[in-house]
């Protein structure tokens, strides 16, 4: 099977993440994931990239990754209960929440 719009195509091979894909990973809180999971779904092709789509715990998580098996980037989106999509995680200002500047400090570190 040589489509590589089928999740099949790409459950047992290793996934490479780029620079950009694992800063935005860190920074959206999204865990890594070595393969593409079974129950992925095949959302598009965006420019020269395979978007996927899964669940995992939390939300649907989104996943691009190019023709050679570099994953690009990743991003979730999450369903409030009115069916309204929003993105998630907002940037927090820390002259509003001082008790959170070590943890902005780490993600910055990351």
């Amino acid at each position: 099977m040589n489509d590589k719009s089928s999740p099949l195509y790409w459950f047992d091979k290793p996934l490479r993440y780029t620079d950009h894909a694992i800063f935005r990973s860190f920074e959206r809180y999204i865990p890594l994931i070595h393969f593409l999971p079974l129950n992925a779904k095949f959302e598009g092709m965006r420019e020269d990239a395979y978007c996927f789509s899964y669940r995992n715990q939390v939300s649907k998580v989104y996943i691009a990754i190019s023709d050679s098996g570099a994953v690009i980037t990743t991003y979730y989106m999450k369903v409030n209960l009115n069916n309204k999509i929003r993105l998630k995680p907002r940037m927090i200002k820390p002259s509003k929440y001082p008790h959170k500047e070590i943890e902005l400090a780490l993600m910055e570190y990351a």
